[in-house]
């Protein structure tokens, strides 16, 4: 189960819910960065989902409050470097 709030998503980021967030991405970008911190479980699919999520926003779109099994999931798929892209000083994270 998950739920997509602007600029937020609760629950699981996986295969059987991706179809899910991609109906409700216009609101969920509306805020131009995502909360991730509600994000219980995920899996390649969810991380192939914050990549076209990515792609929707046409540009840089921060993920904050990864958790760490998601976090482990971007880094083991070598893709922190487009995710979790270093933010510049003085900006909060």
């Amino acid at each position: 189960m998950v739920s997509v709030s602007p600029g937020r998503i609760e629950g699981e980021l996986c295969f059987a819910t991706a179809d899910t967030v991609l109906r409700e991405s216009a609101q969920l970008l509306e805020t131009g960065s995502i909360d991730l911190s509600g994000v219980t479980r995920a899996d390649s699919a969810g991380v192939a989902l914050l990549l076209e999520l990515r792609r929707r926003h046409g540009a840089p779109l921060p993920l904050t409050q990864i958790p760490a099994q998601l976090g482990g999931l971007i880094e083991f798929f070598n893709l922190g470097a487009i995710l979790m892209p270093p933010q510049p000083s003085g900006s909060a994270p």
